[in-house]
């Protein structure tokens, strides 16, 4: 019965010198790459960041973290479920890296804090918009800070883990504190990665690489979440059966509501076959290479479904509503679902009387974690860009405060039901008589073992009743078989010899659970002698913790364990209100009034938030086409506002912003899409750069996003002429869909028609020479930047801070774009630094220009690939559709028009009202071509008076 057993666990002075020596050596390096990145210094990892940025199109800091932290979140996985089952079929181990499963778990968790302290080193411009100060000059992502400070609570749990082991003895259980800090701390650093990709999306536009890393980052949110259930995935859990049902749910709702509620159909399968892939991976690399227990794992396949249907019936835009009907869903079919794979393949089948109380609390749970997905998500896109929350001064907006407090509220219903399930108790009065039924003698004796229960019904109506053998090499998992009233006998033999610890364990209503020794070794390093049952001999029930945990220190006061335990509460506090402070903090900066950015003033006179919303649509010849959507789906009217040549929906933001304001939030519904080859859409392939073309893209706009209801066209310069090509090609659009026209600084024909106050002779030669000279005037800017290279960077500080955002690089040319991107800002402020602001004046605007405004057509006009500017120059070099305009004779039609227009003077707006006699003409002294931009409250209340009419 002497079998040499492991020693307590705790860590020999060798193995701290050696975890101290690692951690300080990476720390010095870390420490060396920040004083050089920060005092202007070549450092190797910087070039590659750079060589990674160029190639993914993000900022430098954002370059390496993706690749690096997801190789660590995948370490740390592995480490874990290997360590949990060498534990299982092994015992305790001799130290912090007694095992080899220690060593993935530490480098994966150091791992985590690179990924976090570079971006901190490698800070700098283009930043998000909101970021944390840490020198005079120093800013770093949110992002960054929130990895870095998890991984860091990680990493102080393996110390800790030492000297809890030192104070209480080795609890082997998963949830020990230390092992909770831990894990939770890497399982926390995938929120603040999904806020990395949410803040290089403000900057560089959505594409699907990013789409790409949030799916993963979701999949490994699952897979992390079911860390926290291994116990039970494993057979072993000492925790109530009620809490597995209650991880499950919280973990599929929360992070399915998260990735759905801001992606489109199919995402969530897609962050399941993550999920299915690595954890099936895990499971099948710990079994067969290395020969330990099988980790069996729910498959979260009705969930996905049930999310992605719900999605599909209710859309997302509105994210609390998808998070609650989803949750409550998976916390009653999705859990009906796992209770029969747990008759299936998992360890532990749950027991049909347990079903009630799970749908009760799955329901509970369900519904938090949706809404704090949802929240989530809701900030995610905050940051991102996809909506703007902007406060005021002693007012909160209505709608923003709602989201925090329905968040607050799932996160509560939440936490309140894990504390109210996660108690045991131990109930004395439980006893039976053991007979044992020997199968295998001599050295490796087994035995199927009879027991005889006290009293009878003691078992009636059990969560579980087995007999279990473990840490002898392996598992052993018999459930007890009733033979008659009273009397039970396991399924198989139990092993009864060496290393092997026996045991029958009793889990009876919501949180008693008692257990009996079969057999156990003699451990002299704790001081417990060896435990045999004979035949006939009665055995007490006692509290199951006291067997599974022999190795746990008897004689500690219990509020030692009660600090333990509060303690680990508290940090796991901090990190939640680090994860929503920095999440929040993330979010585009708040203005200072109502009507700012973002803000409208509903009929009470509170402001509201608006949201705008970030879609795609696909175009007849598969061009993709960024579309962005303010205001409810079930508005009265939509206004559609389309933007000019070399421009974005960027050129109308005032418009956006302004006419929920004059009209009312829920009276008006927004959308702007950008033209092709230009802001966020793709590239325009070749021979498709024609204002039939664009007709064409206007009709799929208004079939996949505007929809039926009464529409009010907004036509600036190009985006006018698009209009008139759609009345030319689709008549029977105007009156029944399209009912109201705003044409902004275009023309009918003759474009080049007294442009910059060039006679009519010359219009040949200048329609041939003014696109090659824009696209030039851009290239020569930019070399003459770069030899001018104090005044350039200053200017493309200016740039990347300000114009970072415009462009999206997804569909089939995003590595072009996104390499261009780069190039564009450089662009940018080489316009910017070399164009002298009178004479941008006199080309573009009129007398009172707003710098802001001038900056963003120049980052507009930076962004424009080339072929475009030629493109679609020569088609509407050939627009002349003045007879197309009499179908807009039967809608209203406001034409605007400002009197200083170099590129199209007056006189083309003189010729659409002479065309099209039933039209208003608006004429703006002083104005000049981007009329939206320099009148916009003009503009915005001419749109409203025909939004009015369009009703």
């Amino acid at each position: 019965m002497a079998i040499p057993l492991a020693t307590t666990g705790t860590a020999s002075f060798g193995q701290i010198a050696i975890v101290t020596g690692v951690v300080g050596l990476v720390y010095l390096a870390l420490a060396v790459l920040l004083w050089r990145e920060r005092t202007g210094r070549v450092t190797l990892v910087g070039r590659f960041a750079d060589t990674i940025g160029r190639l993914d199109g993000v900022p430098r800091w954002a370059a390496l973290t993706p690749y690096l932290h997801a190789v660590s979140l995948l370490a740390c996985a592995f480490g874990v479920w290997w360590d949990i089952a060498i534990h299982i079929d092994r015992g305790r181990d001799t130290g912090p890296f007694g095992t080899a499963a220690h060593y993935p778990i530490f480098f994966g968790i150091l791992g985590v804090i690179i990924s976090g302290v570079l971006p901190i080193a490698l800070a700098g411009k283009p930043l998000p918009a909101r970021t944390i100060k840490l020198t005079k000059g120093w800013r770093i992502p949110c992002s960054a800070a929130l990895v870095t400070v998890c991984g860091t609570f990680a990493l102080v749990g393996f110390p800790l883990d030492d000297v809890w082991h030192r104070l209480f003895g080795e609890d082997v259980t998963l949830w020990g504190p230390t092992h909770l800090l831990m894990i939770g701390g890497v399982v926390f650093s995938i929120f603040a990665r999904l806020l990395a990709i949410a803040e290089v999306e403000q900057l560089v536009g959505p594409n699907r690489r990013r789409l790409f890393q949030e799916i993963v980052s979701v999949g490994a949110l699952l897979i992390a979440w079911d860390l926290f259930s291994t116990e039970f995935n494993y057979g072993v859990p000492q925790f109530p059966l009620i809490l597995q049902p209650i991880l499950i749910v919280f973990g599929a709702a929360l992070g399915f509501t998260i990735l759905r509620a801001r992606r489109g159909p199919g995402t969530a399968f897609a962050a399941l076959a993550v999920y299915l892939i690595i954890r099936g991976g895990i499971a099948w690399a710990v079994a067969e290479p290395l020969g330990q227990i099988v980790g069996h794992f729910p498959l979260l396949i009705v969930e996905a479904v049930l999310v992605e249907l719900v999605a599909f019936a209710l859309g997302n835009k509105n994210r609390f509503r998808l998070g609650a009907v989803a949750g409550a869903l998976i916390g009653t079919v999705g859990v009906v679902a796992e209770y029969a794979w747990s008759h299936v393949w998992m360890p532990i089948a749950w027991p049909s009387s347990m079903l009630p109380s799970a749908l009760g609390y799955g329901v509970i749970v369900g519904v938090g974690a949706g809404l704090a997905g949802a929240w989530l998500a809701t900030r995610y896109a905050e940051v991102a860009g996809e909506e703007r929350a902007v406060g005021i001064k002693h007012i909160r907006p209505v709608a923003v405060r709602r989201t925090h407090q329905l968040g607050a509220v799932g996160l509560v219903a939440v936490a309140a039901t894990m504390f109210f399930c996660v108690p045991r108790s131990a109930d004395p009065g439980v006893s039976g008589v053991v007979s044992l039924e020997r199968v295998a003698a001599g050295a490796e004796p087994t035995a199927y073992v009879t027991i005889t229960m006290s009293p009878e019904d003691a078992v009636d109506g059990a969560r579980w009743f087995e007999a279990l053998a473990w840490q002898g090499g392996g598992l052993v998992y018999q459930p007890m078989e009733k033979v008659a009233d009273g009397t039970y006998r396991s399924a198989g033999a139990l092993p009864m010899y060496g290393r092997w610890k026996s045991m029958i364990r009793l889990h009876q209503g919501q949180r008693d659970m008692v257990a009996a020794w079969v057999y156990a070794p003699e451990d002299a390093a704790i001081e417990k002698p060896a435990v045999q049952v004979s035949n006939g001999q009665t055995v007490e029930f006692v509290n199951e913790q006291q067997i599974l945990r022999r190795e746990e220190k008897s004689d500690v006061p219990r509020w030692m364990w009660n600090a333990g335990y509060a303690l680990l509460a508290v940090v796991g506090l901090l990190e939640i209100i680090g994860i929503a402070w920095l999440v929040g903090r993330g979010c585009p900066r708040r203005a200072g009034a109502c009507g700012s950015p973002g803000q409208s003033r509903s009929g009470t006179g509170d402001c509201v938030t608006i949201q705008l919303e970030r879609s795609g649509v696909t175009a007849r010849d598969g061009v993709r086409l960024n579309v962005e959507v303010t205001g409810p789906a079930d508005a009265p009217v939509t206004v559609l506002l389309v933007h000019g040549w070399t421009c974005s929906t960027r050129s109308w933001h005032n418009q956006v912003e302004k006419l929920p304001e004059v009209l009312g939030p829920d009276a008006v519904r927004v959308v702007t899409y950008d033209h092709r080859g230009h802001g966020r859409s793709e590239a325009a392939p070749a021979g498709s750069m024609r204002l039939d073309q664009l007709a064409d893209d206007l009709v799929t706009v208004l079939d996949e996003v505007v929809g039926d209801g009464p529409v009010v066209y907004a036509g600036h310069s190009m985006g006018g002429m698009t209009l008139m090509a759609a009345a030319d090609q689709y008549p029977e659009l105007f009156g029944s869909r399209i009912r109201a026209a705003a044409l902004v600084s275009t023309t009918s024909g003759h474009l080049t028609e007294g442009a910059l106050g060039i006679p009519p002779r010359f219009d040949p030669a200048a329609a041939r020479i003014a696109p090659r000279v824009l696209n030039a005037v851009g290239v020569r800017a930019e070399k003459r930047a770069a030899r001018r290279a104090a005044a350039a960077a200053a200017a493309a500080a200016g740039a990347d801070g300000a114009g970072a955002d415009v462009l999206g690089d997804g569909g089939p040319r995003g590595a072009h774009r996104a390499a261009r991107l780069a190039a564009a800002r450089r662009r940018a402020a080489a316009v910017a630094a070399t164009i002298q602001a009178p004479a941008l004046r006199q080309l573009v605007f009129g007398k009172h220009a707003d710098p802001a405004e001038i900056e963003l057509f120049l980052q507009d006009l930076a962004i424009v690939p080339g072929p475009s500017y030629l493109g679609f120059f020569e088609t509407m070099m050939e627009h002349d559709r003045g007879d197309a305009l009499k179908v807009l004779d039967q809608v209203p039609v406001e034409v605007m028009h400002g009197t200083r227009d170099r590129l199209l003077p007056p006189r083309h707006a003189n010729r659409i009202a002479s065309q099209l006699p039933s039209a208003r003409l608006w004429m703006y002294p002083g104005a000049g071509h981007m009329l939206m931009q320099e009148r916009p409250r003009d503009v915005t209340h001419r749109l409203a008076s025909l939004a009015h009419k369009a009703r």
